[in-house]
């Protein structure tokens, strides 16, 4: 099989992309830790003062 476009792929390039893969895998490993260790209430809105003027169910 040819594939015309390897001349055009760097070792940078795959490193690139290497490193964007392990950047994806770690945020779709946070989002997931998240889900699972949400609180009970979460704060929704500050006052001018900075403090937490209402809280909700997230």
């Amino acid at each position: 099989m040819n594939h015309s476009n390897d001349r055009y792929i760097t070792n940078a390039l795959r490193r690139r992309g290497r490193v964007c893969n392990v950047l994806l895998g770690l945020a779709f490993v946070l989002q997931l830790s998240s889900i699972f260790t949400s609180l009970a209430e979460v704060p929704l809105r500050w006052g001018a003062d900075s403090d937490v003027d209402a809280y909700g169910s997230p």
